[in-house]
């Protein structure tokens, strides 16, 4: 990998990249030129490169290079080329316009073409790259669509079907959208695994709209971010009672981001056609009775959750020793638990440590606060080999803007 990023570069450099990029010896396979001023006139210079048949770029990161677009029927060309191995190619904090995006939809549709990963920040891109989305099932768009893009049922929402991944997050989403969301899971062509609606003010009723395609068969979500949205306990009954019921057997659900919820949630992991993999319920203030509940269904044995995230949740001794007790309860499945930045004391760390010496849990890592590394230490000398462990730094990171 070559990380060239806010390295002052300008369009001059270009012409040296390319040639280097179409050595024979060339060996590079990632380059990253984000926040540099390479401008059209470079990334064109570039292009060349890309276009040598001995070019084994795989990567490109050009994120805010004040590209505007006069670029992209070069790197359309590129894309396009019989001999390219480009796969992620970013184009984030970059300015188009019209012309520019139809032409990189072009490269994007062509036969040769082997991008599966594009990001790009665009109220464009969602309409003049349907032709290539539509031939590529795998195709990943990191972007940030206007809220009309998704309020709107036909035809330009359907385009969302051809995705996997699509980030709706701080896009000014309301509770309008959900009901077009919905029918895209319910629709036999939906690829979608990974939907985040996170900072949009859905509200209970936008839930309850969403909440109805996830019993579909033709449903493939597997992860769902749902937090700071202005939801209730309202949202998470409505979302637990659907997860829970016989018609939900084909969701697919593993991983869900939610405000406080932990008593509907309990209900979902004791259900038998629980797929809930992932729960994420960190920066709620859930203190420890919610852990209580939820422990309850952690502890059942048809859960089957394995990664646990409570950093920043009021959590104290007390919470512990319920964690402590579905852990012992259940030892068989939790691989990951995130703890940091609570109230637990060194005797609560002991409490949760003390269950990694049980043969049968497969936790590998545990995540607390900094003055309890001595516990983890002694306690865990016997399964080192198995268990790592973070003290000092969170491992969940947190949106300072939140």
């Amino acid at each position: 990998m070559f990380c060239l990023d806010d390295c002052n570069l300008s369009e001059n450099c270009c012409k040296l990249l390319a040639s280097a990029l179409s050595s024979t010896s060339s060996q590079l396979t990632d380059l990253d030129l984000s926040d540099n001023t390479l401008r059209d006139s470079g990334v064109k210079l570039l292009s060349d490169g890309l276009r040598s048949p001995q070019c084994k770029l795989k990567s490109l990161r050009l994120h805010k290079c004040k590209v505007q677009g006069g670029c992209c029927e070069a790197l359309a060309l590129a894309l396009n080329t019989e001999s390219t191995q480009l796969r992620v190619l970013d184009l984030s904090a970059n300015v188009l316009q019209e012309e520019g995006v139809m032409a990189l939809s072009l490269g994007l549709c062509g036969h040769h073409c082997k991008v599966d990963t594009l990001s790009y920040h665009s109220i464009l891109i969602p309409q003049f790259l349907s032709p290539g989305l539509h031939t590529c099932y795998h195709f990943q768009l990191i972007t940030c669509l206007p809220p009309s893009l998704v309020h709107t049922p036909t035809p330009s929402v359907y385009l969302l079907t051809r995705w996997t991944t699509c980030l709706l997050n701080q896009c000014k989403l309301g509770e309008s959208c959900c009901a077009a969301l919905a029918s895209i899971f319910k629709s036999g062509s939906s690829q979608l695994k990974i939907l985040d609606l996170s900072l949009n003010n859905l509200k209970d009723a936008g839930v309850a709209l969403l909440v109805a395609g996830l019993t579909s068969p033709n449903c493939k979500l597997q992860i769902l971010r749902l937090s700071w949205c202005g939801l209730t306990q309202k949202s998470c009954s409505y979302i637990s009672s659907t997860l829970s019921t016989d018609f939900c057997q084909h969701c697919k659900l593993e991983t869900l981001n939610l405000q406080k919820c932990c008593a509907d949630i309990a209900l979902v992991l004791n259900t038998n056609n629980a797929h809930l993999k992932e729960l994420d319920l960190s920066g709620n203030d859930i203190e420890d009775l919610e852990v209580e509940l939820l422990s309850n269904g952690i502890a059942n044995p048809n859960c089957t959750l394995e990664t646990l995230r409570l950093s920043l949740c009021s959590i104290t001794v007390k919470g512990c020793s319920h964690v402590a007790s579905a852990l012992s309860s259940n030892p068989s499945h939790m691989r990951l638990l995130e703890l940091s930045y609570n109230y637990l004391q060194d005797s609560g760390v002991n409490l949760i440590s003390v269950q990694c010496i049980n043969p049968l849990c497969k936790l590998e890592h545990l995540s607390v606060d900094h003055n309890e590394e001595c516990y983890l230490k002694s306690t865990l000398k016997n399964s080192t080999d198995r268990c790592t462990f973070s003290v000092g730094v969170c491992c969940y990171v947190c949106d300072l803007q939140q």
